[in-house]
């Protein structure tokens, strides 16, 4: 029974996969300058209210930013209403010592 070998990757093949893939991933769509407009202004409006009111950890908040941004609007929008009350409910746990919110009383 004779079996196929299997030609060996050359390494220009293994090169060029890394390429095309950032070539499909950045490559242009219609609703990609939105996106990362609502982004920017996102993460910049949350970046000037914490270093207005001095939040401590305030980084964290443009990170959260930039993690709830979505396609479209309404996804962003689900998002946001599906992290907010796990953040507030891990916040508020007793395991969550480190993690104090500025309404919240210390322990």
């Amino acid at each position: 029974m004779a079996t196929a070998a299997a030609a060996p990757v050359t390494a220009q093949a293994s090169r060029n996969w890394f390429w095309e893939f950032l070539r499909e991933e950045l490559e242009p769509y219609p609703e990609r300058v939105h996106l990362v407009g609502r982004m920017v202004l996102a993460t910049t409006l949350v970046m000037l209210v914490c270093n207005a009111y001095r939040v401590p950890y305030g980084f964290q908040a443009g990170v959260i930013a930039l993690f709830v941004s979505r396609e479209s609007t309404k996804a962003t929008v689900n998002s946001t209403l599906t992290m907010v009350p796990g953040l507030l409910a891990f916040a508020s746990s007793s395991s969550a010592v480190s993690c104090q919110l500025p309404f919240s009383s210390p322990a």
